[in-house]
């Protein structure tokens, strides 16, 4: 179910994901009328059609909406149109090459430009001729609208700017080509979860169409966090860690996803080894925008003074149940945690009482450094785990040119140490925050 009312193509997108194939049709050919320079309802006709094993002209209108999609820079999408020629038993990789050839480093389309919005179909009734098609008649109707697309000339010239893409535009054709091979395309219809809060992260996903809605739990409270359309990548540090996922997403109506699986993506980067290096790359600066954005010890700075303090910290990786900081240690620094996940503990006889469980945009050390005595509590990563760090000789300099840090950074030690040494005390114990292990 969807909570918002759908357009056209997206209701024919849900009819055929319910497997109702003749509603699905009619209204793919009602919008493929309305818009014929559209790519949209000539891709959902073909999928319907080479899915029923109808593919004879699968592989042709698959080049011809894989060359549609490349001239309105959508790159999500034309990789969609590839997966049809390889459906309907054609060897897709000539048409993977040209989508890494146009948007890949050094091609000479790229440029400032942004993708160009689908047509909106105008559809304010069925047809009533289309409305009684049925069967045979209803396929061969579809195929008519195929043929027509085909016969026609597209609006957007070949010579079109592209965008230049994240990730993608920073890669090589060759190693842009085999990352586009490594990925898997999944559809789900409005309603379903694709990312569960708490699960592990071995998968990101790119938005190719639909609307996505980013959800996190406390307790029984549900806050929305962001509302993704197409274009926007999710869960990307599940390339780098197994960390669990720190929200839910569902879809608001059906959507075509872009799958990246860090396994594949694995073997891809053995054969292009520059893909690794800029994976690493990409998840490295879309985790800095994060902390940028989420960090609550940056709140009193302005969104430039954000970047700019974070951009002046080395990171560091630490692995999985490797001590950040000792329980007695005095720290030597601030550690903000951009991804991964964190354990604070203390020992409990023969027990350990694990106080918090800390993620992204969390802050250890902050006790010891700025109140000046031990850490009250063993701080260990419960996952491969990237931190920023602020040295002691730093934090002195930033605390001049950033006050409203050291308010934020001091109001979190002192809250965080009253509520470590109440738990130790067993002064509070809360059954549902501590956990013995």
């Amino acid at each position: 179910m969807t909570d918002h009312a759908l357009s056209p193509l997206d209701q024919a997108h849900a009819y055929r994901l319910a497997g109702d194939t003749p509603a699905a049709l009619r209204l793919g050919i009602a919008c493929a009328h309305t818009a014929p320079d559209a790519p949209g309802p000539i891709a959902l006709l073909a999928r319907v059609l080479v899915d029923e094993g109808r593919t004879m002209i699968g592989p042709e209108i698959a080049a011809r909406l894989v060359d549609a999609c490349i001239r309105r820079g959508d790159l999500p999408a034309a990789v969609i149109a590839s997966q049809i020629a390889l459906d309907a038993g054609e060897d897709h990789t000539p048409l993977l090459t040209q989508i890494a050839e146009a948007f890949g480093k050094g091609s000479p389309r790229l440029g400032e430009a942004t993708p160009k919005p689908p047509p909106f179909p105008n559809l304010s009734a069925m047809p009533p001729a289309l409305a009684k098609l049925s069967g045979d008649e209803l396929f061969a109707q579809a195929e008519v609208s195929l043929a027509k697309y085909l016969s026609g000339n597209d609006s957007v010239p070949p010579d079109t700017k592209l965008p230049t893409l994240s990730l993608f535009s920073a890669l090589a054709p060759a190693a842009l080509a085999k990352l586009l091979k490594a990925i898997r395309i999944d559809e789900v219809s409005g309603g379903d979860e694709i990312v569960r809060q708490g699960d592990q992260g071995k998968e990101a996903f790119i938005v190719a169409r639909g609307l996505l809605r980013v959800v996190r739990l406390q307790g029984a409270d549900e806050t929305v966090l962001a509302q993704l359309g197409p274009g926007a990548i999710l869960g990307e540090m599940a390339l780098l860690s197994s960390a669990p996922r720190s929200a839910s997403v569902q879809a608001l109506e059906p959507a075509q996803l872009l799958v990246l699986e860090r396994e594949q993506l694995e073997r891809a980067a053995q054969q292009a080894p520059e893909l690794s290096k800029e994976l690493a790359s990409f998840c490295h600066q879309r985790m800095q925008q994060n902390l940028i954005r989420q960090a609550r010890v940056f709140s009193a700075l302005r969104p430039a003074e954000r970047a700019e303090l974070l951009g002046s910290l080395e990171s560091r990786i630490f692995e999985a149940g490797e001590l950040l900081i000792a329980r007695g240690q005095e720290a030597e620094r601030v550690l903000l945690i951009a991804s991964g996940s964190v354990s604070v503990s203390i020992p409990e006889g023969g027990d350990v009482l694990v106080l918090a469980t800390l993620g992204a945009g969390d802050v250890v050390g902050e006790i010891s450094m700025l109140l000046r005595r031990p850490s009250p509590a063993d701080m260990r990563a419960l996952y491969p785990t990237l931190t920023f760090e602020i040295t002691r000789d730093q934090l002195r300099d930033l605390m001049r040119k950033y006050p409203g840090l050291l308010v934020e950074l001091y109001d979190l030690a002192t809250r965080r140490d009253d509520e470590v040494r109440a738990a130790a005390e067993h002064d509070v114990l809360d059954a549902e925050d501590v956990i013995l292990v």
